[in-house]
């Protein structure tokens, strides 16, 4: 049976790039299969945010001015509980309003020293992978209390040099022990149990472009994608991008911007 995945993406308005619809859909289907396949992977986007205290803020600066992260990661979520901490922290959008006079999430990873194709800096032009993945998350909460047990507190900056032997002498063994988050990331995006992850840029030169970078979903080495535009009346209808052949097997894509840019939605097909 062919598997079809969807993301939606909103005009380039908007600052975000929600996969609602996509993720929806995959719930219930998740739920219908689950009596059979057991429990369901979710994945999730996790980042560094914006966090300030209160002192700033009165004084004329606004962190939200700043720029934004550039470093994110792919973290695996499946029990239950874990899942709800993660959900409740996307809904906080703790890149767009700043972290400030609230418990903010933790958790506690396993991590490994290999690539998994996945888990790639998806705040950046390229998506570039990293050297290292997450395999399982042990726990997941909010706020200040102390994580007990034996593990590491390293930064992803420290798993990567790790991972890459770039680093040596510097948190030795950090793949050995568990890895505490510290109240530095916090859960960006869900992307569902089959992540496809769409970006977009803006680009002018002599006329302005909207670029789209996706990556390859896991298995997905030998799918096609389709670039849709909402249609019809009520918006309700999707139909390709016309004058291009679909679908392609670039995970990028430049279109005009106009002034009645459609709404868009990148739609993988194995």
């Amino acid at each position: 049976m062919a598997l079809e995945l969807a993301s939606v993406l909103l005009t380039p308005l908007n600052a975000q790039i929600p996969m609602k619809a996509f993720i929806l859909f995959l719930v219930l289907v998740d739920a219908a299969l689950a009596l059979r396949a057991g429990p369901t992977t979710n994945y999730f986007l996790v980042g560094e945010f914006l966090l300030f205290s209160s002192n700033i803020g009165t004084d004329g600066r606004d962190p939200r001015d700043y720029p934004k992260p550039k470093l994110s990661f792919i973290v695996p979520v499946v029990d239950l509980a874990h899942l709800d901490v993660a959900r409740r922290d996307v809904a906080f959008r703790a890149r767009e309003i700043p972290v400030q006079n609230r418990d903010v999430s933790f958790f506690v990873l396993k991590a490994v020293g290999t690539p998994d194709g996945l888990n790639r800096n998806y705040d950046v032009p390229g998506f570039p992978a990293w050297g290292w993945h997450a395999t399982q998350m042990i726990t997941a909460g909010f706020g200040s209390g102390v994580l007990t047990g034996i593990g590491t507190y390293p930064f992803v900056e420290h798993l990567e040099c790790n991972a890459r032997g770039t680093c040596p002498g510097l948190f030795g063994g950090i793949f050995d022990v568990d890895w505490f988050s510290v109240y530095r990331y916090a859960f960006i995006q869900e992307l569902g149990p089959h992540p496809l992850f769409v970006r977009y840029r803006l680009e002018e030169d002599t006329i302005h472009r909207i670029r789209l970078d996706w990556n390859v979903p896991p298995g997905g080495t030998d799918w096609g994608y389709t670039v849709e535009m909402q249609a019809g009346a009520t918006g309700a209808d999707w139909i390709p991008i016309p004058g291009i052949t679909w679908p392609t097997t670039n995970t990028f894509f430049t279109l005009p911007l106009t002034n009645n840019a459609p709404m868009l939605r990148v739609v993988a097909r194995d």
